[in-house]
């Protein structure tokens, strides 16, 4: 009986790893062919894409190969109701605003502190091309609003931490699945302080994935995601042409 428990657990431990492996991997794939075919398109019509629009085009392209990569994960694996969902509720409303003013506390909260202790973050590859090119930032919000906060919240909160869940329970889901989505972002972070930074986004990465546990709606931490990073850029736009 201990064989097979053993033999059980292994054939979990490499179905979690495996389904988790695939989707971020294949979604990395596919979103660096979406990135050549965008990049390819505005070659072939003689637009420079170093330009504020062409640029979030490109970045867009990126959330359209992963939103190719979720339908065909969840078609390829017939598990639709992997991703637990409902049109939203007033209840749902109300965690959504609660869930960015707590982002937003939490992140202000964080800042502060690392400010105080005189650690170092490293910046982001968005905020350094946004201080060349402010304009770029705006492009941006609808961006992050209608394709990064539904692409990646589907495939970090929906479909890894819901593959980690069903194996091991939900902290475990939620552990997980922040580490990989924190991970995901060290190529675009710059300078020193990159374990800071991971940190931090670790930690809000988890609060969401806190926030889908409590709603069970992916709609939610799409939402305050969509918004949460929208505000920054806006702010940063704001600040980088002086109008804060």
């Amino acid at each position: 009986m201990g064989t097979d428990v053993s033999v059980t657990d292994f054939q979990v431990h490499l179905q979690t790893a495996g389904a988790v492996v695939s989707i971020v991997a294949g979604s990395l794939v596919v979103a660096s062919l979406a990135i050549t075919l965008g990049s390819s398109l505005l070659s072939s019509l003689g637009l420079s894409s170093t330009a504020p629009g062409p640029r979030a085009f490109i970045s867009a392209m990126q959330f359209v190969g992963f939103a190719v990569a979720i339908a065909a994960f969840l078609q390829l694996s017939d598990d639709w109701g992997l991703i637990r969902w409902r049109l939203p509720t007033l209840r749902d409303i109300g965690w959504m605003v609660g869930g960015l003013v707590v982002l937003f506390g939490v992140l202000f909260g964080l800042s502060a502190l690392i400010s105080l202790l005189g650690v170092s973050t490293a910046e982001s590859s968005i905020v350094s091309t946004g201080r060349e090119s402010p304009a770029y930032l705006l492009y941006l919000v609808p961006v992050t609003i209608f394709l990064v906060g539904p692409t990646e919240e589907l495939i970090f909160r929906g479909i890894v931490q819901g593959t980690i869940r069903r194996a091991y329970g939900p902290v475990v889901g939620v552990v997980g699945a922040s580490l990989v989505f924190a991970s995901i972002h060290l190529p675009s972070l710059l300078g020193d302080g990159q374990f800071t930074t991971l940190a931090i986004i670790f930690t809000l990465g988890a609060l969401l994935g806190v926030l889908y546990e409590l709603t069970d709606n992916i709609l939610v931490p799409i939402v305050v995601h969509g918004l949460f990073n929208a505000v920054q850029f806006v702010v940063q736009y704001a600040t980088q042409t002086g109008m804060l």
